[in-house]
């Protein structure tokens, strides 16, 4: 036989050898209720692989993936006790999951250690930073970017945008360097631009912390948390590849901020007394409608916070889980289920009341529906422009109109509002048309409702305390629709337009947006610019 025969065989024996003890070891992780992993039909990254080193690994610890502050760890031998200081070292940096794999395996992934670094794990994780006690403005900020210490320049960007009370914070790479933009109060304001260098560490660190792939090119979502001074912040990360470079968008969740009051979100005394005398019924839906960004999750937030109560059991339904409510059970919709999968299992709790963070189709509908006919109350959002647009939409998806009419208590419709700063802001006079805009819908508005407003209104000016944006703060503009026996028989028409229910709308009492949001202005708490651009949104 030739010496190329004699090495085929030789490598065909080896192989099956190989796939041997491949099998033991994957019966054996079975048998133990652990994982398993071939390094074979896999590639290991660098980036975790070098949690440990050469030695180490050589000890019989691979780490796997990593996936936020998740660890997947890769060990030979589950018995022995000369791999846990190399395991609580882990341990002290990440939520560890053992898996079994072979001495074979560990053989393969020596080599790629030649030349390797083992990373250098500090006992504070990556995304944990610390806040100043003061706030810094624009302009401390702006100077700042270029000049604070490259390992820090993702924690001061953070603890900036929190300070500024950002809801989301923009990375936007250009053909120099990267733009840096908060939206604060609805509204997207340039806070600085940094250099190349320190825009490709950030992305670098924000990928790491969120568990995405390194240098990819493809569009990545992940979450890390930001710890400050015990409080949990969420960040959820979008990465999208543009013509210079990954797009960042970081949202800020503060899961643990103090929770609003009904009191606090910009009811009017008429829109709270509405409110009130639905939420103390036992039975039926509230949904609260508006486009996105309207702010309809902090509203249904408020109402369950208002229902809390220790004899009532409360089962939320939320993708993503945005607050942490004491005594409240909230669940996270998994990214392929469906509200109305869950919702189902959640009826068979015995709930009370039951939130579903948002109503999507047609079965979320009808089923949201025919719990709220049979004992519960059902709080939830939906995607429409006004109330009477809510129903008229509600009508095309739902299976029937008695169901859709008997089934749904109170509609509240809302959008967001810059609050004016009230150190700066200064009478304004209107131009004429702003005037007649705002004549129209003062003539329209009940006077009971209107009571002695004149027509006077505020603008921004801006000042220090407000970072010179002449706003400071949002507040909401409302219009709440209970449905009264006249409403229902109107839905229950086989054929009914949305302007016909809005007009019975009005007829029934109802204070529109417009009407809100014009003596919010008149009031001086907005400016009459913030309420044109919101209700012609």
């Amino acid at each position: 036989m030739t010496t190329e025969g004699n090495k085929n065989i030789q490598r065909a024996v080896s192989s099956f050898n190989r796939d041997q003890k491949e099998a033991d070891v994957e019966r054996q992780a079975v048998a133990l209720g652990m994982p398993y992993y071939d390094f074979r039909k896999m590639e290991l990254p660098t980036d975790v692989i070098s949690l440990v080193s050469e030695v180490e690994a050589a000890r019989g610890v691979v780490p796997i993936s990593r996936s936020g502050d998740n660890l997947v760890v890769g060990i030979t031998n589950p018995d022995t006790t000369k791999i846990e200081d190399i395991l609580e070292y882990l341990a002290s940096h990440f939520k560890i999951e053992k898996a079994l794999i072979s001495i074979d395996s560990v053989k393969d992934i020596l080599p790629r250690y030649e030349g390797l670094i083992k990373q250098n794990l500090t006992e504070e994780r990556d995304y944990e930073i610390t806040i100043a006690e003061s706030s810094v403005t624009f302009k401390e900020l702006e100077e700042q970017l270029n000049l604070a210490p490259l390992k820090d320049i993702l924690k001061f960007i953070l603890s900036a945008a929190i300070h500024a009370k950002s809801s989301d914070v923009h990375l936007e790479p250009q053909r120099e360097g990267a733009r840096i933009r908060f939206r604060i109060d609805g509204v997207l304001h340039i806070v600085g631009k940094i250099k190349k260098d320190r825009y490709d560490y950030i992305l670098s660190q924000v990928e790491l912390a969120s568990g995405m792939k390194l240098n990819v090119n493809e569009a990545q979502e992940g979450r890390l948390e930001v710890v400050l001074k015990g409080t949990t912040v969420n960040v959820r990360v979008e990465t999208m590849p543009t013509l210079y470079g990954d797009d960042i968008a970081l949202r800020i969740f503060n899961t643990e901020s103090t929770m609003l009051e009904l009191k606090d979100l910009g009811l009017n005394d008429y829109n709270r007394g509405i409110v009130e005398n639905v939420l103390s019924r036992p039975q039926g839906m509230i949904l609260v409608v508006g486009p996105t960004g309207a702010g309809k999750t902090t509203t249904i937030y408020a109402i369950i916070n208002r229902l809390n109560e220790p004899g009532l059991k409360i089962i939320t339904l939320e993708d993503p889980i945005e607050y942490a409510i004491a005594g409240v059970s909230q669940s996270q919709i998994d990214e392929n289920e469906g509200f109305s999968v869950r919702l189902k299992a959640v009826l068979r709790e015995d709930p009370d009341i039951v939130m579903v963070g948002e109503i999507r189709d047609a079965e979320t509908a009808n089923v949201a529906l025919h719990a709220a006919l049979t004992g519960h109350m059902m709080i939830s959002t939906f995607h429409a422009n006004n109330a009477a647009a809510a129903l008229g939409l509600l009508k095309e998806i739902t299976e029937d109109n008695s169901l859709l009419s008997s089934g749904i208590n109170l509609i509240v419709a809302q959008r967001l509002v810059r609050k004016l700063c009230e150190n700066c802001k200064k009478k304004t006079e209107l131009s004429e048309e702003e005037y007649q805009f705002a004549q129209r819908i003062y003539n329209d508005t009940p006077e009971e409702i209107r009571g002695e407003r004149t027509l006077d209104f505020y603008e921004p000016v801006g000042c220090d305390l407000c970072n010179n944006l002449g706003y400071l703060g949002r507040t909401g503009i409302f219009e709440t629709l209970p449905l009264t026996v006249d409403l229902q028989k109107i839905i229950n028409k086989e054929k009914v337009t949305i302007t016909e229910i809005q007009e019975a709308a009005k007829v029934s009492g109802m204070v529109t947006m417009e009407q809100d949001g014009l003596l919010k202005a008149m009031d001086g708490i907005t400016s009459l610019d913030e309420i044109m651009r919101a209700v012609r949104e």
